[in-house]
């Protein structure tokens, strides 16, 4: 019995060390594991009730598809994929929205080395980077901080492999023919309606002819709010308005170069006034319903039967398959804004970058694109002119066939394509203001049109800048207490950049035009100097810096400095109460100062050789441009 129970004993003890050895291993086979941090864009779907549910499920079976299904399998049993969602939705009725999701989450999160990866939309992408930069922006923030956070991915993805995704979409992820960024997932604007209301099944018919004035007239009858649109998004009212323009006029280069021209010619007010009374005409002219109304409550107002038309997304398709009665079609004449995110790597992350742009190739491939739609919804980047990819996306669900069938059939806009020029303005000010303004010019008692021409209209570059104009009119200011040592180190700085900022940009176009008139030929390499762009601000700045002072110093010794000869010779006579000691500053003309500095010599000299030993008193008077009395009684003899 004792030999039994000593057996049982080791037995129950050998299994207890089994058990700590297998939960040591365990442990220290997940101690290993690396955590790849990815920041990802809240999707737009307000028919997600449970977000945080909603978002360990991606993360889950993102994690689980990848350790399965990834080609290079080995790196993902090593590393855990960690999805950090943030709220990527600008307010179109804050002016400084769009500075906060760039500044506040993109370039933050990545200088600071919160995420590895990111997942970014088309529009932040390359928003700074643009002929013409924003001062402001490259004052305040990172500047060309794309090229500074963003890994260049060229040396490391063989672009023959990426053929699968739409070549329009691709290019978007490029930055001066380089790769920065892959394509993540794609979406567009879709018009959401009952199919069981025979009116709107009518109306959905004749859609690819209407226009979105006829599309409202058509169903005004039937209904006294007949379309829901959330405006209060910057992304959202633009792509409504493009479309709305649309309507009437062909926004591709390929069809007129000049096409921008629509928004601020001599007709285009009819444009604004048009527009305008869309909005009236299907809120009944209480526009601030659309203009301030949130996606989440256009949605439910629709769900509710308040309205026959909801404009949204069409990866939003998935979430209606609880409702069979909902259907979806393209914007009146088939033209809907798309856009893309993309994944980045960030170029400061600690991780080996070769394990990252593994992790990117997986989350942007094609099998894992097709994964995300069967599962989430998410329209693929693929090029589907190619009829296998059409093909393979249709077979997933009946959802699908319905997207595919618009994706067939859909005349797509971009907004970054509708903005970009080689000599615009940066996306980051497009996106930033104008629909900020647009919408604030319309809630104006008398609208004045041409305010809003303006916003489209590319400002001409002014020869003085106006923030040189703003620091020279603000020096005021520092003659107001209190007074510091500080201060006057600050006046002079603010006074040295007052004057940069006003007289350089002259003298740049002056030298501009003096070398287009003293060329031969009109020549664009004299009009674009590579040397002088902006990435040599240092040096220029630098170089400018030196040849004010230089300047400065020139001129300070010609009007003062020189004079301090006559104010040292003369300094036993000169009495504060008497003279006035700015009588030994001002001078005519060079002449007269070279009759100064003459007289001056002279009468030192005759002072010397006359009376070696004695002081010097005073003299007689005499004229240079001002008058200098020396009283005779002053020079006394030793």
């Amino acid at each position: 019995m004792l030999l039994k129970f000593i057996n049982i004993v080791n037995l129950y003890y050998f299994r207890i060390i089994i058990l700590i050895i297998f939960q040591c291993f365990v442990v220290g086979v997940y101690s290993e594991k690396t955590i790849i941090r990815v920041g990802i864009k809240i999707p737009d779907n307000p028919m997600i009730e449970d977000f945080n549910k909603w978002a360990i499920n991606y993360e889950s079976l993102i994690n689980e598809y990848l350790s399965i299904n990834a080609k290079n399998k080995s790196i993902f049993n090593n590393v855990t994929i960690s999805f950090d969602f943030y709220n990527g939705l600008i307010s179109s009725n804050i002016d400084y929205g769009y500075e906060e999701i760039t500044n506040g989450t993109v370039i933050t999160n990545l200088k600071e080395r919160v995420y590895d990866l990111m997942v970014i939309d088309d529009q932040i992408l390359f928003n700074e980077d643009a002929f013409m930069e924003y001062y402001y922006y490259n004052c305040n923030f990172e500047r060309k901080y794309s090229k500074k956070l963003f890994l260049d991915l060229t040396d490391y993805i063989d672009e023959e492999s990426l053929n699968y995704h739409d070549s329009k979409i691709l290019n978007r992820g490029k930055l001066n023919g380089k790769l920065y960024a892959l394509p993540y997932e794609s979406d567009f604007d879709n018009l959401y309606y009952d199919n069981e209301n025979q009116k709107s099944k009518n109306i959905t018919k004749s859609m690819e002819s209407l226009t979105w004035d006829e599309l409202i007239d058509s169903i005004n009858e039937s209904s006294s709010y007949p379309l829901r649109i959330s405006l209060s998004y910057t992304e959202n009212f633009l792509s409504t308005f493009m479309e709305y323009a649309s309507s009437f006029h062909n926004l591709t280069k390929e069809y007129d170069p000049q096409f921008y021209k629509v928004f601020y010619n001599d007709t285009t007010n009819q444009l604004y006034k048009s527009f305008y009374e869309f909005l009236n005409k299907y809120t009944n002219r209480t526009i601030d319903n659309t203009l301030y109304e949130s996606p989440e409550d256009a949605l439910l107002s629709f769900l509710d039967g308040e309205s026959i038309f909801y404009k949204g997304k069409a990866s939003q398709m998935s979430s209606f398959k609880e409702f069979p009665n909902i259907s979806s079609t393209l914007p009146p004449k088939y033209i809907s804004s798309k856009f893309s995110n993309y994944l980045i790597i960030n170029k400061q992350s600690e991780i080996d970058k070769s394990i990252l742009v593994e992790i990117a190739k997986e989350l942007t491939s094609k099998e894992i694109q097709l994964f995300k739609a069967k599962h989430f919804g998410n329209i693929p980047t693929f090029d589907f002119n190619d009829k296998s990819n059409i093909e393979t996306y249709c077979e997933i669900s009946e959802i699908q066939k319905e997207i595919c069938q618009q994706l067939r059939q859909i005349k797509e806009i971009n907004l970054r394509d509708i903005f970009k020029s080689k000599y615009s303005a940066t996306y980051y000010e497009v996106s930033g203001y104008i629909s900020y303004y647009f919408i604030e010019y319309l809630y104006e008692d008398e609208i004045d049109f041409n305010k809003i021409s303006n916003l489209f209209k590319y400002s001409y570059e002014m020869v003085t800048t106006q923030m040189g104009c703003i620091f020279h009119i603000s020096k005021t200011f520092f003659d107001l207490p209190p007074y510091s040592y500080i201060k006057k180190i600050l006046i002079l700085l603010f006074n040295q950049f007052s004057i940069d900022l006003i007289y350089i940009p002259m003298l740049v176009l002056t030298y501009r035009i003096y070398i287009i008139y003293n060329s031969n030929s009109l020549s664009i390499k004299y009009l674009v100097i590579f040397k002088c762009q902006s990435d040599y601000f240092p040096l220029f700045f630098f170089v400018e810096v030196i040849i004010l002072c230089l300047i400065h110093a020139i001129c300070i010794y010609i009007l003062v400095g020189s004079r301090l000869l006559l104010v040292i010779t003369l300094n036993s006579d000169i009495v504060p109460n008497e003279y006035d000691l700015k009588d030994f500053v001002p001078i005519s003309t060079k002449e007269q100062y070279k009759l100064l500095v003459n007289k001056i010599r002279n009468f030192s000299t005759n002072l010397l050789t006359k009376y070696p030993n004695d002081s010097i008193g005073n003299s007689s008077s005499f004229q240079a441009g001002y008058s200098i009395s020396i009283d005779n009684s002053a020079i006394m003899s030793s």
